[in-house]
């Protein structure tokens, strides 16, 4: 899974929009109400200052409800946003039930 974070300000031309910017994500498992943690135990670490995250395959558990955030900041203007992601598991063995 890609996470990328996109932050702009409409009154910074295009060169500048990430000079002076302070931004930091942290991702809550919604059923635990903790701080994310991998199905190996790991927990999620995000570097400050980086717009962009892969994680591989079968990092997250199956049927997992986070809450990614990301915060930013430039001088005194501050903005955050959040997005919930389910994951899924895609290649769950297929399941017949035959009634005679």
């Amino acid at each position: 899974m890609d996470i990328t974070g996109i932050v702009k300000d409409p009154n910074v031309p295009e060169s500048q929009q990430l000079d002076g910017l302070i931004y930091t994500w942290s991702c809550l498992d919604l059923v635990t109400s903790s701080d994310f943690k991998s199905l190996y135990g790991e927990t999620a670490v995000f570097t400050s200052n980086n717009l962009n995250y892969k994680f591989a395959k079968r990092y997250f558990s199956p049927f997992s409800t986070l809450e990614v955030r990301l915060k930013a900041e430039k001088g005194a203007k501050k903005d955050s946003c959040k997005a919930v992601i389910l994951v899924f598991e895609l290649d769950i063995p297929l399941l017949i039930v035959e009634i005679d």
